[in-house]
């Protein structure tokens, strides 16, 4: 890998900034374990996002998606991607090689790999792999798919954008799942880490009649207000915000897909956002750091008395849990 990148690393001409936005793309595949930490360091370098592109794995009741004949074989490992306008490469790609091998991964810096490319081509490259996905009553049904809805499902149609989240990934799934059991009409809801919106549109489709979806990358919100505003509903706010609200009504449901260190740092915020008797969802966990959201669940008291959760659930390495907020507690 050379040290300074050409676009011939691209595989094909070189893109010039004049003619329209050029990017980069640096990504770097890692074990499924790894994936929390690497992440947090491509954060570090870009505003712009941090995408994880898992091996594909379709549900049965999704049509399978089959890679080209003549192109490149099937990942195996999750690839974790950002992206950096190109005035801002250099510097971005050698702050990310010293972030990692300040974090013992001097290994890993010597093996990011990177491409020029058009903005639109990194927005919308990613839309041909799509397909409709069925969870309990819900069918999510990303653009431009015309799915007919069975009897009795609700449907959520999706716009991502930036690949934020369209819920084919595990941790969206057990979300959706969690909602679909949890939701009643009427309930108010709020979803922190919000991304494309996927979990916000489905709790208002479900019946809720107050939603407010929460996320601190500004992209991300514009995706989430753009799938709100496709499945016209008018009882979703989406903001910018890096934590849960503090103070006014409680919600019936909290919702956090979201990584497990995000979660330790806000978790007596969302808790404290759930009224007695509601629920607080907890998604986006990998296996190796489950233990750390349950240890600090422990620890954190209402009435004096921990909290544990009420149900755990696994999608292959990954967790989600639900906890009951006792009723009668004040907090």
């Amino acid at each position: 890998m050379r040290s300074a990148p050409d676009p011939g690393d691209a595989g094909g001409a070189p893109v010039s900034p004049v003619a329209e936005e050029a990017w980069w793309r640096i990504s770097l595949a890692v074990p499924a374990g790894e994936v929390e930490p690497v992440a947090a360091l491509f954060e570090r370098v870009t505003p712009a996002g941090v995408v994880v592109e898992w091996p594909v794995r379709q549900p049965a009741d999704v049509a399978p998606v089959a890679p080209p004949p003549d192109g490149p074989p099937a990942a195996t490992q999750p690839s974790v991607r950002c992206y950096v306008a190109a005035a801002r490469f250099d510097d971005a790609l050698a702050r990310l090689r010293r972030l990692l091998r300040d974090a013992g991964r001097g290994a890993d810096a010597d093996r990011l790999r990177f491409e020029a490319l058009r903005r639109s081509q990194w927005e919308t490259a990613f839309h041909r792999h799509l397909r409709p996905l069925r969870i309990g009553r819900l069918l999510l049904r990303p653009r431009p798919s015309a799915e007919t809805p069975r009897a009795g499902e609700v449907v959520v149609d999706l716009e991502p954008g930036l690949a934020f989240g369209t819920g084919d990934h595990p941790t969206t799934r057990m979300a959706l799942a969690a909602l679909e059991r949890t939701v009643r009409p009427g309930d108010r809801v709020l979803d922190f880490g919000t991304g494309s919106g996927v979990l916000a549109c489905a709790a208002a489709r479900l019946g809720a009649t107050a939603v407010l979806a929460l996320d601190l990358d500004p992209q991300a919100v514009a995706a989430a207000r753009r799938n709100v505003a496709l499945n016209g509903l008018d009882g979703v706010t989406v903001a910018q915000a890096d934590a849960p609200p503090i103070g006014g009504a409680p919600y019936d449901v909290v919702v956090a897909n979201i990584r497990a260190g995000v979660i330790v740092r806000v978790l007596p915020a969302l808790l404290a956002g759930v009224r007695p008797g509601g629920r607080c969802l907890l998604g986006g966990i990998i296996a190796p750091q489950f233990s750390r959201v349950t240890n600090a669940l422990a620890g954190t008291t209402m009435g004096g008395q921990p909290l544990r959760p009420s149900e755990v659930h696994s999608d292959g390495e990954w967790r989600g849990l639900e906890v009951i907020r006792p009723a009668g507690l004040r907090g």
